[in-house]
């Protein structure tokens, strides 16, 4: 490669770079306006949950945005409203990225608002290594998304969700944790 191949990669390179940047920066001003845009982010607690939760996380965000993906994904207003009081009575579970077997707490609201599904999570307090690896993983911002598991019947507007998670890979990129607080 000869120093003008150089220079054009070098080109491209900074080009890259800066588009990057540019959606680094969308990202976080975006962010900014979520967590502006709720306020109402005091912990909620299920009766059901242990007093004592010294050592756990109340965590709040997205787990559906209403806007496509560029991988298709698209979900829309009104399209879990309908079994949402279903959802939550059944005991919903967070996992770790979609595995069932690494169950982080549960799901104690969801609602539709504006901007998408919201959801507000209790991540118990750690009984495994892993569990506080994630803990602290979540409390440093280091996973930031969140997704669901839901299923549709062919002829039918509504989605019947099933379980949420918190993912360092979220299917939908606006999919994402509000804010973490520690209880």
């Amino acid at each position: 490669m000869n120093i003008v191949d150089h220079i054009r990669r070098m080109k491209v390179l900074e080009l890259r770079a800066r588009v990057l940047t540019d959606e680094l920066q969308a990202a976080q001003e975006e962010m900014a306006v979520l967590t502006v845009a709720r306020t109402d982010l005091e912990p909620v607690v299920a009766p059901d949950l242990p007093a004592s939760l010294r050592g756990g996380l109340h965590v709040c965000g997205y787990a559906a945005r209403w806007e496509s993906t560029p991988n298709g994904m698209e979900s829309v207003p009104g399209e879990f409203a309908a079994g949402l009081d279903i959802f939550l009575a059944g005991a919903p579970i967070v996992t770790l990225s979609h595995d069932t077997a690494r169950t982080l707490g549960r799901v104690v609201t969801a609602e539709e608002d504006g901007w998408g599904l919201f959801v507000q999570l209790i991540i118990l307090p750690p009984t495994e290594p892993w569990q506080e690896t994630v803990i602290t993983a979540l409390a440093e911002g280091l996973i930031t998304g969140m997704s669901y598991v839901s299923t549709r019947p062919r002829d039918s507007p509504h989605t019947t969700l099933h379980e949420v998670c918190v993912t360092d890979t979220p299917a939908h990129p606006a999919a994402r944790i509000v804010s973490v607080t520690e209880l």
